[in-house]
């Protein structure tokens, strides 16, 4: 760190931000009831911002001998920037919470085999073939230095897996993704079979405007996909966001409230953003109401505002952008929401989502996995697309549930609306 700050004062640079990651994965991967395939990775390097000029510019290196390279190049990118009040983060974090597992930072490989094995074993006593298994063991060390005198660093940890299980030529997968080491990751070979046996009983329903109750893969899918991005600062910036001008309106119905959450026992748990700005509970929206949006420290001074703490960047070479760490959506009073209506529809994920405006918020999407309850008959369904529209949905919420689940960056309870049609 040394070298590259006497090496940034040479050219000239006073105003500098040093981002390091060493990053280490143990992944392994099978492919047709097969293991396939074992690697251990590592990767290290160092990402920087300058400013010169009142402009940014950014470049990364892993060699330590292309140090002059780099900052030629951030140099370079600067030219092409607007000029801002843009600075770098003075203040250092005070709070410290455990983001951390030695649990999997000293996961072995027998051990993450055992694991891989005892998921494959659970899909094939379902009677269902393992198609395909992905287990990743992550541990990342991060250290941000800047010239405004700030000296942080971190070490993360999480483990992924996806599990999909085939059977009569149908298939079903489930995910997972936490910071901690947890035994529940057993179990998604279970539920992929499960999931994969649905389907075989899946069929196209007539269209319905029954009451739907959104699962909580279908939440993420849908508020992830096209709630979300229009409240990132840059949307604002550029006039990309339906919820310009929205501040301190209501959005949606005021039983609904979205908070953002970097302390809770989420997938993306952490003390700072990729700037070094503390962490803190920030609510998105508030009973209905749009709180406003999310930025980093340079998009926050493209647009004047003094809004910082979601600047986001997964490694070194990344491009500091916006983003979100844990989310939680509030839960309700309902403890069963199957027990509000005889008849309803129950729509567990959706994709397609590609193919939804992003800015009005419309979508028409394949149902992956779902089914409908009509005459105490349980069908369940393939080949029909959930229509409607994201913020027409949130404000016909009738009812959330009090349990809430937490899936991987997520702490959510299931939701129930109407309006939304199966077609």
């Amino acid at each position: 760190m040394e070298q590259i700050i006497n090496k940034l004062k040479s050219y000239g640079i006073t105003e500098y931000e040093i981002m390091f990651t060493e990053t280490e994965t143990l992944s392994m991967n099978s492919n047709m009831s097969k293991f396939k395939s074992k690697s251990i990775d590592t990767d290290q390097g160092f990402g920087i911002r300058i400013i010169k000029n009142g402009k940014v510019g950014f470049a990364y290196f892993t060699e330590i001998n292309n140090i002059d390279t780099a900052i030629k190049t951030a140099i370079l990118t600067s030219q092409y920037r607007t000029k801002t009040n843009f600075s770098f983060n003075p203040n250092k974090p005070k709070t410290k919470i455990v983001v951390y597992d030695k649990k999997i930072h000293d996961l072995e490989v027998n051990e993450l085999k055992e694991m891989f094995t005892s998921i494959m074993s659970n899909v094939k006593q379902n009677k269902c073939d393992p198609i395909d298994i992905h287990i990743s063991s992550i541990t990342q060390r991060t250290q941000i230095i800047n010239s405004e005198n700030l000296n942080i660093s971190e070490q993360e940890s999480g483990i992924t897996a996806n599990v999909m299980a085939g059977h009569n030529e149908k298939s079903g997968d489930e995910n997972f993704a936490s910071y901690k080491y947890n035994k529940s990751i057993f179990d998604l070979g279970q539920v992929a079979s499960q999931r994969a046996i649905e389907s075989v009983k899946s069929k196209r329903v007539e269209q319905s405007n029954v009451p739907i109750i959104l699962d909580y893969d279908c939440i993420k899918s849908l508020i992830g996909s096209l709630l979300l991005p229009q409240t990132i600062g840059t949307q604002s910036y550029y006039q990309r966001s339906k919820l310009i001008g929205k501040q301190t309106q209501q959005i949606t119905s005021e039983k609904f409230s979205l908070i953002e959450t970097p302390f809770s026992e989420g997938y993306s748990r952490t003390n700072f953003d990729s700037e070094g700005v503390e962490s803190k509970n920030k609510p998105i929206i508030s009973n209905g109401i749009f709180e406003g949006f999310a930025y980093d420290r340079e998009t926050a001074a493209l647009e004047k505002v003094n809004i910082e703490g979601n600047c986001s960047r997964g490694a070194y070479s990344s491009k500091p952008g916006i983003g979100y760490s844990n989310l939680e959506i509030k839960p309700g009073k309902i403890k069963e929401l199957e027990s509000v209506h005889n008849e309803y529809a129950l729509i567990g994920d959706v994709y397609g989502l590609h193919t939804a405006n992003k800015i009005t918020g419309d979508f028409s999407v394949n149902i992956e996995r779902g089914y409908l309850l009509k005459n105490n008959q349980k069908q369940y369904i393939q080949g029909n697309m959930l229509s409607g529209n994201v913020y027409e949905m949130l404000n016909n919420i009738t009812h959330i549930e009090s349990n809430i689940l937490l899936t991987g960056s997520w702490n959510i309870p299931r939701i129930m609306v109407k309006g939304l049609k199966i077609v």
